[in-house]
């Protein structure tokens, strides 16, 4: 607590000054009375850059005492990057909230979070000195506790706005540490000018408890109808998330087979340009997928391309499948082969059927040159299966849905992260 002195009011002693109505002096908390600027009171009209809804004279109700908004000071931290050579700047912004007889809180608000610093007994000077020759993750003990360095530093006041009952000037620099005790942390402050140094427990805020002290109703309809839409969009997300995952187990985990009743092969014979066809065959699910597949027996360093078309007895298509399948090897460092000889896509019927099954072939040779006369064809098999349990359909619902989910909880998060008085 300040001590009484030439910077109290002079009518009752009280420490809490407020701008006055017009804006050219301060009045008293305690009594009212008018008390001139002094050298050290911030110039009335001369406002520090607003980041938050809270503004000098306000009033906060903590622990059933009633402080006063008397002031704010902002706060520059210039961090030298040893990586690229150049200087970070770090700012934020304290609220200096006062009793009328003096009781002190810090409000600081610094990257969208709260900080409330309440002053403490000195740690004692072997803490002082192990603060003083701090650095990030030092081990430091602090009131008969070990605790760790979490930042440390030397900034330097940017901007005051309203009257301090002390002097504090523009262009001041402090030292600091912020020690962290499992779930306690500690502020340690050290005033590079006169020496003083100042220790301070404290412990974070949310958006709602700050706006709920001042009596910001407004906003903090606001704040919980945003933490309400929120919480709305994270659950949306994780539940299409979870669904995504249900459809990827599905697809990994269940039979992915089907009943096969239709199958057949061009063996080593020469399809002709109008293609072979095989049939008829008798389909029947229309409920589940089903799934037409296409293979080819390729030799080494051949290639085909082949088609395969489900039509009707009267040659209308219906569904068809093709792909290039071919077979590589040779060396390089070692052995190496690769090969693509398979083709797959599921279907729904609309009715059962009599079908006929048509395959077309078009073989190259080695390296894709022409196939010389006389070579051996390149078998194609084919096959039809029905009641597919486990179709790739659910692929092409789980990863749209697993998209979605994540969009839904980024959007949750910056939700969750807007300030209200920003919008």
């Amino acid at each position: 607590m300040p001590e009484p002195s030439e910077t109290t009011c002079p009518a009752c002693g009280g420490f809490a000054f407020l701008p006055s109505s017009g804006r050219s002096g301060y009045v008293c908390a305690r009594c009212g009375k008018e008390i001139p600027a002094r050298s050290h009171f911030a110039r009335p009209g001369d406002p520090v850059p607003h980041r938050t809804p809270l503004r000098v004279g306000m009033k906060a109700q903590l622990a059933g005492r009633t402080y006063f908004l008397v002031a704010i000071v902002a706060y520059r931290q210039t961090v030298r990057n040893t990586d690229t050579g150049t200087d970070e700047n770090y700012f934020w912004q304290t609220f200096v909230l006062l009793t009328s007889d003096g009781e002190e809180r810090y409000l600081e608000f610094e990257a969208g979070k709260w900080l409330l610093a309440e002053p403490t007994e000195p740690a004692g000077p072997e803490s002082v000195r192990q603060a003083l020759k701090a650095y990030e993750g030092m081990p430091i003990p602090v009131f008969g506790r070990m605790g760790t360095v979490r930042d440390c530093g030397t900034c330097e006041v940017t901007d005051i706005e309203g009257a301090l009952p002390w002097p504090v000037r523009v262009g001041q620099s402090f030292y600091f540490a912020d020690v962290a005790m499992g779930g306690d942390a500690y502020g340690f402050e050290l005033k590079e000018d006169t020496g003083e140094a100042e220790w301070y427990r404290c412990r974070s805020l949310d958006d709602r408890e700050v706006l709920t002290w001042f009596g910001l109703d407004d906003l903090l309809r606001k704040e919980i109808a945003q933490a309400s839409r929120a919480r709305a969009q994270r659950n949306f997300g994780w539940y299409v998330i979870g669904m995504a995952f249900f459809a990827f187990a599905g697809f990994f985990l269940m039979p992915n087979t089907g009943t096969i009743i239709a199958q057949g092969t061009t063996g080593g014979v020469r399809v002709p340009e109008e293609g072979l066809r095989f049939g008829p065959f008798a389909l029947k699910e229309t409920v589940r997928p089903s799934r037409f597949r296409l293979s080819a027996g390729v030799p080494n360093n051949r290639s085909t391309w082949a088609q395969g078309v489900i039509e009707t007895p009267e040659g209308k298509p219906l569904f068809g499948l093709d792909g290039e399948f071919w077979a590589e090897s040779g060396y390089d460092d070692g052995y190496w082969s690769e090969s693509v000889t398979a083709a797959q896509q599921e279907y729904h019927l609309d009715k059962p059927r009599q079908v006929f099954v048509r395959v077309f072939t078009d073989p190259e040779g080695p390296n894709g040159t022409e196939l010389p006369p006389g070579s051996p064809e390149i078998a194609v098999f084919f096959s039809i299966e029905e009641g597919v349990a486990c179709p790739s359909h659910l692929l092409w619902f789980g990863f749209p849905a697993l998209g979605i989910g994540l969009i839904a909880l980024a959007m949750a998060s910056v939700t969750a992260q807007k300030k209200v008085w920003e919008s």
